[in-house]
This record gives C-alpha cells, sequence and structure tokens, in this order.
C-alpha cells in the first residue's frame, strides 16, 4: 500500500508541472 500511495503522489506533481509551466510561460509573455 505504501508504495502505491508513493507512486500516486510525484506522479500528480509530474503532470501539474507541465501545466504550470506554460502558465508561467503566457504571463512572462
Amino acid at each position: 500500500m505504501g508504495g502505491q500511495v508513493d507512486k500516486g503522489g510525484p506522479t500528480t506533481v509530474i503532470t501539474f508541472t507541465p501545466q504550470y509551466s506554460i502558465t508561467q510561460r503566457l504571463i512572462d509573455i
């Protein structure tokens, strides 16, 4: 169970990282 929860944590962060980067770039432009 611990391993499954650990895998779900980083996966969500990695998925949100690209979306946040695009938003920051649009604001910069």
